[in-house]
């Protein structure tokens, strides 16, 4: 009886290996090819996941990050990716220059970690014009004016208010307060409106630049964006174009001048809001001269600009 089990046994494992190598070789004993459809459900064992590797003893780096490179094949691979982290940083080669009143100064910053030294600049402090005490020069039928010095360097010369002038092209042309209630301010409504100003001097200044003390006043909707303009006409970038017009002219004493400032109102540190008023700011125009004796100075407006200002002055330069 046992010998008929083992004999059975035998004979249905017999079978089941003829079936296998019936399976197994349908394909190679006919000199098939096998479809990719079975390389799919192939036996193979899958391969490790691969690690990069790194050299820890370089940093690379760009503005923001710094990374150690790979050093396996997949040389795009980036190991310990972190921000910079900044400190001041001065040596012979990277000395700070500190900002003017008309230049920009620079200073240095350089990662902890991978040594990146990045410039920073430092954008110009702009002028602060203040009256000298005691220094007010009146006289009838003309315009005050007064002797200014910079708090910040040692520029000087003479200001007067925008307001006090002796004639007016156009009643239009008229002053109202400001938002932060600082005084009141010029601005001429119209084109083609002007407003003229005599001062008479003992001695003459042959080389001043003019800035105009003053904020802005603006709006934003689809069809105007004055926040992008400046001193110019068209204006719709950083600086004005050579094509673009003045949106106001002076003339000092009969001889134009050239309004050289063609930066937008943001540019001259007039920023504000969506609508409104920026803050108050010192920007200057262009070159003149003033004579001993009488002089004449007009402010005109020529396009449509929504510059409101308090007071203009004339500033020594160099020669």
């Amino acid at each position: 009886m046992k010998k008929k089990i083992f004999s059975l046994i035998a004979v249905a494992a017999a079978l089941v290996l003829a079936g296998c190598g019936e399976a197994q070789s349908d394909a190679s004993s006919a000199g098939a090819t096998p479809t990719s459809s079975k390389k799919a459900t192939s036996s193979k064992i899958p391969s490790s996941k691969h690690e990069h590797t790194f050299n820890e003893a370089i940093w690379e780096h760009n503005e923001e990050q710094h990374w150690h490179p790979a050093t396996c094949e997949h040389g795009t691979a980036k190991g310990s990716v972190a921000d910079h982290d900044f400190e001041d940083f001065t040596d012979a080669t990277h000395v700070p220059v500190a900002a003017g009143c008309e230049t920009p100064g620079k200073a240095f910053k350089k990662c902890k970690v991978c040594g990146y030294i990045k410039e920073v600049v430092i954008p110009a402090l702009g002028h602060n014009f203040e009256q000298v005490a005691n220094t007010t020069v009146t006289a009838e039928g003309m315009t005050e004016w007064y002797q200014v010095k910079c708090s910040r360097n040692d520029a000087t010369g003479i200001g007067f208010s925008a307001l006090n002038y002796v004639d007016s092209g156009s009643t239009s042309s008229n002053a109202f307060g400001n938002k932060d209630d600082s005084g009141a301010t010029l601005k001429m409504s119209k084109n083609g409106n002007y407003v003229d100003y005599k001062i008479t001097l003992t001695n003459a200044m042959p080389n001043v630049r003019i800035w105009m003390h003053g904020w802005v006043d603006y709006w934003k909707d689809s069809s105007n964006h004055n926040d992008t303009r400046g001193f110019f006409i068209g204006q719709d970038g950083s600086e004005a174009s050579e094509t673009d017009s003045p949106n106001f002219t002076f003339t000092v004493n009969d001889e134009n001048v050239t309004i050289d400032n063609r930066k937008t109102y943001e540019g001259m540190g007039m920023v504000a809001g969506e609508n409104g008023n920026s803050a108050f700011a010192f920007v200057p125009v262009g070159n003149t001269a003033l004579k001993a004796g009488e002089n004449t100075i007009r402010y005109a407006r020529t396009g449509s600009y929504n510059l409101n200002i308090d007071a203009i002055y004339f500033i020594n330069t160099a020669a």
